[in-house]
């Protein structure tokens, strides 16, 4: 079960990555917009994702930083965890791979992103 889900999610982001270095979602018109966004006319913490992805797929570092710095700090982490997930190295690094996905992590990212929000809708002029 463990392997048909790994294919099944590499299959899908490679799909993905292609389609987001593809075709830039600023330009195109088959990308989500944001569903919060749209209800409510504010950001949330996750606008400007798909464009910050686009941009890293070209090497645009600043340029996705400037659409959504959180997917950019938070990408690394992202990877990290799969990794040590879906790898023999989860098992090697046991007590690393709990810390790094147990829940000190949970309520630290949950804090980011509360904090990243509340910044976005009080300057929401910045983003």
């Amino acid at each position: 079960m463990k392997g048909f889900i790994l294919i099944s999610i590499a299959i899908l982001g490679i799909f993905f990555v292609w389609l987001l270095a593809s075709f830039d979602p600023a330009e195109s018109s088959f990308f989500l917009a944001c569903p919060f966004r749209s209800l409510t006319g504010f950001p949330c913490p996750g606008c400007g994702s798909q464009r910050a992805l686009h941009d890293l797929l070209h090497g645009q570092v600043g340029s996705a930083f400037q659409h959504n710095p959180l997917v950019v700090l938070g990408l690394p982490y992202v990877l990290i965890g799969g990794v040590l997930e879906y790898s023999s190295l989860g098992n090697r690094f046991s007590a690393f791979r709990q810390k790094w996905t147990g829940r000190f992590a949970i309520y630290i990212w949950g804090i980011a992103i509360g904090v990243f929000w509340l910044a976005r809708l009080l300057c929401s002029s910045c983003w």
